[in-house]
């Protein structure tokens, strides 16, 4: 059986370009340049066929040997190869580059400052009452109305940041007296009569929130709860004077400027809807020893203006400073 011409010439001129293309990455040395020199047969190709080539020369050299055969061009193909793969390189590193990265960008470190969670208050409290009472007796309503006088004092207030913008706040101030006097006209009883004289109290005690966006200027507003109460009623027109304590109502708003980190200056309104209940009996005059019932809304503006200390458990010699991050 005689072998295939075309299929020979056709693997052989194959071959041979190959071995052009791997001749210029390879070394005699290399395994393919080893057996590029001991099977270097049929026109100097390398064939990958086992056993005599003679056969395949033969064949082979009749095939390129054809008049108006055109032999492969070896050199253009090995140039095209290496462009091509050249390029595929470039392109494949081109694609990795523009693809993004998987990490994160990496957040910015927290702001460490130190966190003075206490502040406490001192200055000058102003009380301006804004009071309605009305008097009653056992016959009922007498038609005369009472006002208690503004107070003047000493103002303190202590508080404690639960975080760097809440706090709970307590207010108090030095207890002076208050007169309690008639307003109107009732037979036997002017108008401006004293009917007894006060220590009253109110102690606020608030939740506040501080905005602190505005640099040193720190306004704040809160609201909260008032006891109220009298620590002294001293005998006038009235004797045996007793007020009853009550739970009020208090809203605050103000500021602190704070000039440094411990020091600062504050104004401060508070608001106090408070309501008293009072009884004496009169000590003199025709309505001697008849029972008097005085029904009090008590609601006086504080207006208060203060220098602010702030500090921490060190400052005071108790623990360490509290570093807290934002």
């Amino acid at each position: 059986m005689r072998p295939n011409r075309r299929k020979f010439g056709r693997t052989c001129e194959s071959n041979r370009c190959l071995l052009f293309f791997f001749s210029r990455l390879d070394t005699k040395s290399s395994p393919w340049g080893i057996l590029r020199q001991k099977r270097k047969q049929c026109y100097g190709a390398l064939t990958f066929w086992p056993g005599p080539c003679n056969l395949k020369k033969k064949f082979t050299s009749k095939l390129v040997s054809k008049p108006g055969r055109r032999p492969l061009n070896c050199n253009l193909l090995a140039k095209t190869l290496g462009t091509t793969a050249l390029v595929c390189s470039f392109s494949v590193a081109a694609q990795a580059a523009d693809l993004p990265s998987s990490k994160e960008p990496l957040a910015p470190p927290p702001v460490a400052e130190t966190f003075l969670p206490f502040f406490v208050k001192g200055g000058f409290t102003y009380a301006i009452n804004e009071s309605r009472s009305k008097l009653y007796t056992p016959r009922g309503d007498t038609g005369l109305n009472a006002t208690i006088s503004d107070v003047a004092t000493f103002g303190y207030e202590f508080g404690w940041f639960v975080t760097k913008n809440i706090s709970i706040n307590v207010s108090g101030g030095i207890p002076l007296t208050a007169t309690d006097k008639t307003k109107g006209t009732y037979p036997f009883l002017p108008s401006g009569t004293n009917l007894t004289t006060l220590l009253p109290a109110l102690v606020p005690i608030t939740v506040v929130y501080h905005l602190d966006n505005f640099g040193a200027f720190q306004p704040y507003a809160g609201v909260g709860v008032a006891p109220g109460f009298s620590f002294e009623n001293k005998n006038a027109y009235l004797r045996d004077v007793r007020v009853s304590g009550a739970l009020n109502t208090v809203v605050k708003f103000g500021f602190d400027y704070m000039l440094n980190q411990h020091w600062g200056v504050s104004f401060d309104v508070t608001k106090a809807f408070a309501y008293l209940e009072g009884r004496g009996i009169v000590n003199s005059g025709p309505y001697r020893n008849v029972t008097v019932v005085q029904h009090a809304h008590f609601n006086p503006w504080l207006l208060s203006t203060a220098i602010v200390y702030r500090f921490g458990l060190s400052d005071i010699g108790l623990g360490s400073e509290v570093v807290a991050k934002y």
